[in-house]
């Protein structure tokens, strides 16, 4: 039985992909990505939009699947949904300002 939520699980599970991927692969496509249920030798990984979730399904399932199973201890089976506002929940993990306030149209046009 599973007890730990599916967004820590999905964290420990990205740690490992980060090491197995290259770091252009790990920023485009899982960066972005969260754990949204863990249920029934289930994983659903919440994803951005849709050319993501395709783009896991046919190149990344088989290496997702092995990293899920080795933490949780049985075979697991991933599915890729597009979660609204996935964007927005991962801002925070790189915690990068998406731009600089000093940066205003009248700061930047000279008149």
């Amino acid at each position: 039985m599973i007890t730990r939520p599916a967004p820590e699980i999905w964290e420990a599970a990205l740690g490992q992909l980060q090491l197995e991927v290259s770091k252009p692969n790990f920023s485009t496509w899982l960066s972005k990505t969260v754990g949204m249920e863990c249920r029934d030798n289930r994983f659903v990984v919440g994803v951005p939009n849709t050319f993501i979730a395709e783009y896991l399904e046919k190149n990344q399932r088989s290496l997702i699947e092995k990293a899920l199973t080795g933490i949780l201890k049985d075979d697991v089976k991933v599915e890729f949904s597009v979660a609204a506002g996935t964007e927005k929940r991962n801002a925070s993990r790189t915690n990068l300002p998406l731009f600089n306030p000093r940066y205003t149209f009248d700061t930047f046009v000279v008149w």
